[in-house]
């Protein structure tokens, strides 16, 4: 019984004391090359399309707004960022709102944040659209 306290100490001191990867922080997740998908609309309580993504790469973002697909340009500087909508494929949806929503808010868009494996769209320091690396 003794040798089992001393043992469970023993773990949990190197565990807690040590600056190992299985207690640090994880690292942030890629801005470009990475398949965003949509988890919120910043702050607003509204489902949410599940087939949303989005992903960036070389100055080019394409992604799927619900039901159609979509994509166009954007520039970084810093964590500044430009989009600008390109092309959007024109299917009939049963429910356009979420999918006009996240257009609408894409346009917004002036500056970006990543932590961990979240990716914020922001608009003057709101979150406008949220995303979780897939």
């Amino acid at each position: 019984m003794l040798k089992t306290l001393i043992a469970g100490f023993l773990v949990t001191f190197f565990l807690v004391g040590c600056d190992c990867p299985c207690t640090s922080g994880m690292e942030d997740a890629s801005f470009e090359k990475t398949e965003w998908i949509l988890s919120s609309y910043g702050r607003t309580r509204m489902a949410v399309p599940k087939k949303a993504f989005i992903s960036f790469n070389d100055g080019k973002y394409s992604g799927n707004a619900g039901c159609n697909g979509m994509g166009g340009s954007y520039t970084v500087s810093g964590d500044k960022l430009t989009i600008k909508s390109g092309f959007s494929t024109l299917m009939a949806c049963a429910d356009m709102k979420l999918e006009t929503k996240f257009r609408q808010e894409m346009q917004k868009v002036n500056s970006y944040t990543i932590k961990g494996d979240t990716l914020n769209l922001m608009h003057d320091d709101r979150s406008v659209l949220t995303f979780i690396a897939k």
